[in-house]
């Protein structure tokens, strides 16, 4: 049958015989050998399998072949005669192979051969385990589907480890093992393949960047300004919620405004959960009533967070103290300084024309007036023209001079003035058509010529400057006259059509043009927006409300917003009014005692009760575990962030940490700023 082995094999030294078979098969064809390999497989798997059946078989079988055999007597009766250990003497595996060999499948030849059939023996035995379990992982009993899940997970390195056992187990006994040292030799080639696996994962994970998907996640939120060492633990707790599941989106943005505003985020104000939110608040509220420090964190914490809100406000308002009416005057002495150059501007165009010599030439009245009226009577618009208008028309008495046409042209602009506020568009037609009128004269001197031209330059640029000063209401009311005591007010935070937002956006407008008056404007309301929040009261009060503030932000409006501060300040406008809404939110379903009554009776309690114990031999250690859970609780509430990766509401408060959390408590470092 081939090559054969002489003797017992010796450990480190394995010998087989040079037969003449064993010479022939180096002379093999490639297709005898591609038909050899096949042969091999085939005898391989088959010998597997039986190796398997023999599991339970040899139970069987050892148990018939202790078994009396039954024959029949002289009589013809059954009798128990000799036991039936002949008849069961094979096991599957050794029938099979001499089946095998009988059918003239090829055996193994080498030492090398033997370890590779070995190990496929083993592969072909793990088969029938990886594909049952799929089976009975749909079982109905709890246990049926965890032993299938376990079977049916990873055949691939089932296989792999299968036949590593098996070859490392042949090797050993070609080495001249015993029994144990093939059992531990196959034991731990068969755990080679996991090893090797999770090295090349190690490996690779050292090699290769961090996972791009917790770049992605962190890369939909602006961290820019924020320390470094703050946005690595969002992306350590973002990596961490990812091992556990998934993001959850709602309140890693809660922590990323935290992480914004410098604020400290506890379990409650980021997950929002009532029951958590009642404890947390209700907790507080004990501990502030007690002497033990540790027992005071919580209400620490909300009181360092009101501090920083206040900060982060008056930071946007750059220090600035609220004095609307400097800011009213700021705003009233830059457009009074440009309205007055403007109208020094305008006052020497009108005297450039003034010194022009052909102001006294005539003019051709009649044909001027002739021309009007039949304009007027083609568009059916005689009886809407201005009686001050149609007197200087008629009046043949006064020389139709270019000065006569300059004074009838201001007219005519002041009466178009009041025709387009009362919306008289009839009188606007008819003065149209006395201007285009007045438009279509052409002097019969070029001295003439020079003045009209002149003075239409000077009353183009007038008019422009009554656009300028009537396009906003705070532009008119500056140059119309008004106190600076209410002008901030009214027409700049106001809510009404004085203050609208294109109004204030044609403001700032001209005050950009003056860069340190737009800054004070800026800062006054910003300083304005900090003062509703504290409702009137100083830093020092420390006591900031989100609803002081959310209503100044609202007053003042989006668009408003966009035309007084650039995004970055806009956007920490905003963050500092979402985190005081989760410092502060009460969702329905929360019971927070907000009158303190309860929880100062218990702190007082407390409080005695530990006075009273510190008299009291061993009454310390009596009191003590309930003052430690109670600082452990204050403790966990102010240093275990809540779950990024699981959207569930986690009881056990305050010592549970939600599931998810990988990263666990929060060092003092890192949470403060």
């Amino acid at each position: 049958m081939g090559a054969t082995y002489t003797g017992k094999p010796k450990k480190g030294n394995v010998t087989y015989t040079d037969t003449p078979q064993s010479q022939e098969r180096q002379y093999r064809s490639i297709p005898e050998q591609f038909s050899r390999g096949v042969g091999l497989t085939g005898r391989y798997l088959v010998e597997g399998l039986s190796d398997i059946a023999d599991i339970g078989g040899n139970v069987v079988r050892r148990g018939l072949q202790q078994a009396p055999g039954l024959v029949k007597d002289e009589s013809g009766n059954l009798t128990t005669g000799t036991p039936l250990q002949d008849r069961f003497k094979q096991s599957y595996g050794e029938a099979s192979r001499e089946g095998l060999d009988a059918a003239g499948f090829p055996a193994p030849e080498t030492p090398m051969e033997e370890m590779v059939a070995q190990g496929s023996r083993y592969m072909a035995g793990a088969l029938p385990f990886t594909g049952a379990g799929p089976l009975l992982a749909h079982g109905a009993s709890q246990v049926t589907r965890g032993v299938g899940n376990v079977m049916a997970s990873q055949p691939g390195m089932q296989a792999a480890s299968a036949g590593a056992a098996g070859m490392g187990g042949e090797l050993a006994k070609q080495e001249g093992f015993d029994t144990t040292g093939q059992i531990v030799a196959a034991l731990t080639a068969g755990l080679a393949p996991m090893a090797v696996k999770s090295i090349t994962q190690s490996a690779m994970h050292i090699l290769t960047p961090m996972p791009s998907q917790v770049d992605d996640i962190v890369a939909r939120y602006d961290l820019r300004g924020i320390p470094v060492s703050v946005v690595e633990n969002l992306r350590k707790r973002v990596s961490a919620a990812l091992d556990a599941g998934s993001v959850d989106d709602i309140q890693l943005k809660r922590m990323v405004d935290y992480a914004k505003t410098g604020a400290r985020p506890t379990r409650a104000s980021v997950s929002q959960d009532p029951v958590d939110i009642t404890r947390q608040k209700n907790l507080a509220g004990m501990g502030a009533q007690s002497s033990n420090t540790d027992m005071q964190i919580l209400s620490r914490v909300e009181n360092e967070n009101a501090r920083t809100i206040i900060s982060g406000l008056d930071d946007i308002a750059k220090g600035t103290p609220l004095d609307l009416k400097a800011g009213s005057a700021a705003i009233i002495n830059t457009v009074k300084k440009r309205d007055n150059w403007l109208n020094q501007f305008k006052n020497n165009l009108y005297k450039k024309a003034e010194e022009t010599h052909g102001r006294e030439i005539l003019l051709d009245r009649e044909g001027f007036a002739n021309g009007v009226y039949t304009k007027l009577k083609e568009i059916r618009r005689m009886a809407f023209l201005p009686k001050k208008v149609k007197t200087i028309i008629d009046d043949a008495d006064t020389p139709f001079t270019v000065d006569e046409m300059d004074t009838l042209e201001t007219i005519i602009s002041e009466e178009l003035k009041t025709a387009y506020r009362g919306s008289k568009g009839n009188v606007v037609m008819a003065l149209k058509a006395v201007q285009n009128g007045l438009r279509n004269i052409e002097p019969a001197e070029q001295l003439g010529a020079e003045s009209i031209k002149a003075f239409r330059i000077a009353r183009k640029f007038n008019f422009k400057l009554s656009q300028w000063r009537e396009k906003s209401p705070a532009i008119k009311a500056i140059t119309d006259g008004i106190e600076p005591d209410k002008f901030m007010n009214d027409f700049v935070i106001g809510g009404t059509s004085k203050a609208s937002d294109k109004s204030v956006a044609r403001l700032m407008t001209e005050l950009r043009k003056d860069p340190e008056a737009a800054a004070i404007v800026r800062n006054q309301v910003a300083a304005w927006i900090k003062d509703r929040a504290l409702s009137g009261n100083p830093d020092e009060a420390v006591k900031v409300s989100y609803t002081g503030l959310r209503n100044a932000l609202n007053k003042i409006g989006d668009n408003k917003l966009k035309v007084l501060f650039d995004k970055k300040d806009i956007d920490q406008l905003r963050a500092l009014e979402r985190v005081l809404l989760y410092e502060q939110n009460q969702p329905i379903g929360s019971a927070v005692n907000n009158s303190k009554t309860a929880v100062t009776h218990l702190g007082t309690m407390m409080e005695w009760a530990e006075a009273i114990a510190s008299k009291i031999p061993y009454g310390r250690a009596l009191v003590a575990p309930i003052t430690r859970g109670v600082s452990k609780g204050a403790e966990a509430s102010a240093a275990v962030l809540p779950n990024i990766g699981v959207k569930q509401a986690t009881r056990g408060f305050p010592n549970a940490v939600p599931l998810g959390v990988a990263t666990g408590e929060l060092s003092a470092k890192e949470q403060t700023r």
